[in-house]
C-alpha cells in the first residue's frame, strides 16, 4: 500500500511539473517580419503573391499587415503557451467573405516559424513562414 501511495505521489508531482512548464503567456507588444512559402504539391496561381507580411501582437490579438489590407482580415484573438525554451501560439482569423486563416507558430528568442492555412470558397492553401522580431 505504501508503494502505491508513493507511486501516485510521484505521478502527481510529475503532472504538476508538466503543467507548470506549459503556462499561458502574452505576446502583446511584439511584432515580427515574416516570409511565407506556399506548401503542398499543388501551388495555386493567383494575381497576388503573399510572400511577406508583418505579424503584430497587441491587446490579446494578432494582426497581419498586408493580408489585412489585401483580404480584409481583422485582428483575431490568439492563445500563447510558454514552454521551457519557446512560446507556441495559435490564432484563427476570419474575414467578411467567410475565409479563414489558421495560424500556428513557435517563437524562440527573436525568431518565429510556423504554418498558416488559408481556407476560402476556392479551397485551401498552406504556407510555412519564418521571420525575425522587428
Amino acid at each position: 500500500m505504501k508503494r502505491l501511495i508513493s507511486f501516485f505521489t510521484v505521478c502527481l508531482i510529475l503532472c504538476g511539473i508538466h503543467a507548470t512548464a506549459q503556462v499561458k503567456t502574452s505576446l502583446d507588444g511584439r511584432s515580427f517580419s515574416i516570409t511565407l512559402t506556399q506548401s503542398g504539391a499543388k501551388k495555386t496561381q493567383t494575381s497576388w503573391h503573399w510572400g511577406n507580411d508583418e505579424l503584430q501582437f497587441m491587446s490579446g490579438k494578432m494582426l497581419t499587415s498586408s493580408i489585412k489590407s489585401h483580404e480584409r482580415f481583422n485582428e483575431a484573438k490568439y492563445v500563447a503557451t510558454a514552454g521551457s525554451t519557446a512560446v507556441k501560439f495559435t490564432c484563427i482569423a476570419r474575414n467578411s467573405n467567410g475565409a479563414t486563416l489558421k495560424w500556428s507558430g513557435t517563437i524562440q528568442g527573436n525568431k518565429i516559424s510556423g504554418t498558416v492555412t488559408w481556407k476560402n470558397a476556392s479551397g485551401s492553401q498552406t504556407y510555412s513562414y519564418t521571420g525575425t522580431a522587428k
